[in-house]
């Protein structure tokens, strides 16, 4: 399945030892070197559509890397909403696995550094999340939330980054996977 960015604690990590490895033995590896090229890319996409979009109040679906875990470290979503905090925009973020009382570790670490006023912009209600954003970057297919878009909130703006045919019946849904 398309989606975000990529992120984790080892992808990233992998891909730059295995592209420092083929640097020390004079390798030529072009796809390896336009992966982490082509991962700002699609970041930098999402961001000029956002701005494209001109509303200032902006609700990112899910925080951590990928789906199901509530690891955030290197995630797109973070980077995302960093950017867009440094440009001004209203941020909130939903993400079901995250719950700030049980972060730890490095995990904790990272966000506190990257997203500092976290508490600020986290939201656990799904309901509250959906009616405080104009719109909405849908980062994680979250069942909840589209059922909840198609149900009540269907004139929201819809960035879909993961390609979720159900939010296609949206008048404001813009598809944005590759």
């Amino acid at each position: 399945m398309p989606g975000f960015s990529y992120g984790g604690s080892c992808l990233p990590k992998d891909l730059k030892a295995l592209n420092a490895i083929a640097k020390n033995n004079e390798l030529q590896v072009p796809i390896f070197n336009s992966v982490e090229i082509s991962n700002i890319q699609h970041l930098d996409f999402i961001l000029k559509q956002i701005e494209i979009d001109g509303k200032n109040h902006i609700g990112v679906v899910g925080l951590a890397f990928k789906p199901g875990t509530d690891d955030m470290r290197h995630s797109p979503s973070v980077s995302l909403c960093e950017k867009l905090l440094e440009s001004s925009y209203e941020v909130c973020v939903y993400d079901q696995n995250v719950t700030l009382s049980k972060l730890m570790g490095k995990n904790q670490s990272f966000l506190n550094q990257h997203l500092p006023h976290i508490e600020k912009i986290l939201k656990d209600d799904m309901d509250e999340f959906l009616r405080s954003c104009e719109t909405l970057v849908i980062v994680h297919n979250d069942q909840q939330i589209v059922d909840l878009l198609i149900q009540k909130y269907r004139d929201k703006k819809i960035i879909d980054v993961v390609g979720i045919d159900a939010l296609k019946i949206c008048p404001n849904y813009q598809g944005l996977c590759w």
